[in-house]
């Protein structure tokens, strides 16, 4: 038999915090929940502004996009508890952060062991469906420029959220999705259609089905002027940022957060910080009992350090962690866990654990998987590492690049580009790590690409946070004939 991970004898050693021995019947409460895109990070007008309209909507949980690695800072400053770096989710409600089979999304907990679901998204803004309507392309086209472009990223979190919500648990759904409504126009938007397909309700529309009384325009909004990109004041409005739910949740109020003097605008904000007006829906829930579950937030620990570990689980459930890809199964007897209420928190010490990567495993009374997750231990003082298979590729093939001890945000990401720029400029082809500590990707024809074949020169390869341009590891390599 194998032998027990060092984690998992200690884990041995604690006693486990209880977990439920039976699912507690979830009153019904009243949530909001709020849809901010908050434009490369919120710092353009001021950040300030930014935390002034999220506590001035008065929501309790919100998705932010484009934060540019700003999450744990605005939690900090709004005073919140809870944050995912990953999902750019944040509450003031315990979080559970969850990697589906499909995508991430967050558990919420209301209630002691009682929960909802939240799924964030932000899709693609290029190539524009509504842009190429308007300049009067055919619709068939547009539809599949739709398709191509959006369809596909919505369909995993739809397929992630109406799983949680078959298991009786509510969720909503956030973002800013580049695509505007059938409820607003009369042409059959694909995104729209399939989101309402899968049962979720558009908050906003649902309360305010008179378009044309209430647009509720969420794009482009009113900020002042910025260096860079500012909207040209003849450009249409649209509504293309949404709150919808899914279950047991019925909006009772849906307003709209931006700049002073538009007539759809709820709650102003002076000056306004962002290109994005807030969408801020409140819902009358009943929350769903937890199912079982185990998460890392963060999804990882400095080795030496403790690692939290969140889970929740039938009585008589066991919690292991172990080495990735270890059957476990082999581990043999772990902590027992005992009946009592809500997700618990168990924080155990990594001394002697081997960096790289693990998993949390809760297994039943039976022995079956329950619910396991990845996590990552990182050595003490290591940064983020970016390296490329090899120094030298030729014409046409793909650059294989590898990332370590990455911070495992939303949309860290690797760009590729003349090694001859001091700067960074519009990379030349590019990818998103997945939100993962450590992996490894290749950048060819299949990624985002501006230029392909690459023409033989020197190149180089950086890891950046979050969708913005914080360089946090480089690496260089040359394409040859």
């Amino acid at each position: 038999m194998q032998r027990p991970s060092v984690a998992a004898l200690a884990l041995l050693a604690l006693a486990a915090p209880a977990v439920h021995a039976a699912p507690p019947e979830c009153p019904s409460t009243t949530l909001s929940v709020l849809a901010f895109n908050v434009e490369y990070g919120g710092d353009l007008v001021s950040f300030a502004k930014v935390v002034e309209a999220v506590r001035a909507s008065g929501a309790e949980i919100v998705g932010i996009e484009e934060a540019w690695g700003h999450v744990p800072r605005l939690a900090r400053e709004l005073g919140w508890p809870s944050y995912d770096a990953r999902t750019h989710v944040l509450s003031k409600w315990p979080l559970v952060g969850q990697q589906g089979a499909h995508d991430a999304y967050d558990l919420v907990e209301v209630a002691p062991g009682c929960v909802v679901g939240i799924g964030n998204v932000h899709l693609p803004s290029y190539p524009s469906g509504e842009d190429e309507a308007r300049a009067g392309k055919a619709w068939a086209e547009v539809v599949a420029i739709e398709q191509k472009a959006r369809i596909p990223p919505i369909t995993t979190m739809l397929t992630e959220l109406t799983r949680v919500a078959r298991g009786g648990i509510p969720v909503f759904l956030t973002g800013d999705f580049n695509a505007p409504s059938h409820r607003d126009q009369v042409r059959p938007w694909p995104v729209s259609l399939a989101v309402e397909a899968a049962g979720f309700k558009d908050s906003y529309r649902d309360l305010h089905p008179d378009a044309e009384k209430d647009p509720g325009f969420t794009w482009w909004a009113g900020r002042p002027p910025v260096k860079g990109w500012n909207p040209d004041p003849k450009d249409p409005q649209t509504r293309i940022d949404y709150v919808y739910a899914l279950g047991d949740a019925t909006a009772t109020s849906s307003r709209i957060l931006g700049e002073k003097g538009r007539a759809w605008v709820d709650i102003a904000i002076d000056p306004w910080p962002a290109d994005h007006r807030g969408v801020v829906s409140t819902f009358t829930v009943k929350p769903g009992p937890a199912p079982a579950l185990v998460a890392v937030p963060g999804q990882m620990a400095v080795a030496g350090s403790e690692l939290a570990v969140q889970y929740h689980a039938p009585a008589g459930s066991r919690l292991v962690l172990v080495p990735a890809g270890t059957a476990p199964e082999t581990i043999g007897a772990a902590q027992t866990l005992e009946a009592g209420s809500g997700v618990a928190t168990l924080r155990v010490p990594t001394t002697g654990v081997a960096p790289g990567a693990h998993e949390a495993v809760v297994m039943g009374p039976d022995g079956a998987v329950l619910a396991r997750q990845p996590y990552w231990i990182v050595a003490k003082g290591a940064k983020p590492t970016l390296t490329t298979s090899k120094r030298a590729y030729k014409q046409g093939e793909p650059i294989v690049v590898r990332w370590a001890n990455a911070p495992g945000q939303r949309w860290d990401w690797v760009g590729l580009y003349p090694a001859a720029k001091a700067d960074i400029p519009k990379p030349m082809l590019w990818r998103h790590t997945k939100a993962t500590i450590a992996g490894e990707g290749s950048l060819d024809g299949d990624s985002e690409a501006e230029v392909w074949p690459l023409p033989p020169g020197k190149y180089s390869v950086k890891l950046l946070l979050d969708d913005g341009y914080t360089r946090l590891a480089e690496s260089g390599f040359e394409v040859v004939r």
